[in-house]
């Protein structure tokens, strides 16, 4: 596992409609210090509340994975994070400042594709190193990644080079009709299946296996779909 963290080499900016919400939302992602993580900034809220891209900020999972903090002003959350955490996650950026002026990302496409995109015309540097201002997008203001809107206490670095997860014996969750197991192996392999009554989505079945099989070919394209009533 590599020691070094990656982050934008500058910035970019996407704007849409959020699927379930209906709501327009404009979203600006940012290059973020070594080891802060992944994050949202809720700019249009007051106090410009922060809320970590973790599984400990996971509010709800109803048709849509929603991430919330608790301020001083009530809740502040953000909801259809998928697509874009994805896309951060599969690109390689370990920490980033997310700023959204709304409750949810816009759903672009349907898929993580356009914001990979978006990543790959920036780039990625190692996080930390000095420059990063400089090669941003001419209307990012130098030193803005570290600006007061972010709770110092939030933006601590944790620098130290995580420790590998190692599975000794199979693990299952169960809920309804739906599973997720995972197995000791000897590499990663993701396999995800699908059963509906639908004719046009019926069953369907995917394995990806990250050492052999690009994200951004394999995964990034998949795109979301709802059922009209």
């Amino acid at each position: 596992m590599s020691s070094v963290y990656y982050t934008l080499a500058g910035m970019f900016e996407r704007s849409g409609v959020g699927l379930h919400s209906g709501i327009s939302t404009n979203v600006r992602v940012l290059p973020a210090a070594a080891g802060v993580g992944r994050y949202f900034v809720r700019v249009d809220l007051p106090g410009k509340p922060v809320i970590p891209a973790n599984i400990d900020a996971v509010s709800a999972t109803t048709l849509s994975t929603e991430l919330s903090t608790l301020t001083q002003y009530g809740k502040a959350s953000v909801r259809t994070v998928e697509h874009l955490l994805a896309a951060l996650a599969g690109s390689g950026v370990d920490n980033a400042q997310i700023e959204i002026d709304g409750p949810e990302v816009p759903l672009l496409d349907g898929s993580a594709k356009v914001w990979l995109e978006a990543l790959q015309e920036v780039g990625l540097v190692a996080a930390g190193v000095q420059g990063i201002e400089d090669k941003a997008h001419d209307s990012f203001t130098p030193g803005q990644v570290r600006a007061t809107l972010t709770p110092p206490h939030l933006l601590t670095p944790s620098v130290t080079t995580p420790i590998p997860f190692v599975l000794n014996e199979p693990v299952s969750v169960y809920h309804g009709d739906a599973f997720v197991t995972a197995l000791p192996a000897p590499k990663t392999r993701f396999t995800y299946g699908i059963d509906f009554a639908l004719p046009a989505i019926g069953k369907q079945w995917y394995s990806w296996t990250p050492e052999k099989d690009n994200f951004a070919d394999a995964i990034a394209p998949a795109r979301t779909f709802g059922l009209a009533d």
